[in-house]
């Protein structure tokens, strides 16, 4: 187990939840 590991797939998760917001709001307009 490694904290720097678990904070860098949180950071992850967070720029791809972005990217799929900004992918959709694209879609939708």
């Amino acid at each position: 187990f490694s904290p720097a590991g678990k904070r860098d797939a949180e950071t992850d998760n967070i720029l791809h939840c972005h990217s799929c917001r900004s992918f959709t709001s694209i879609t939708v307009l």
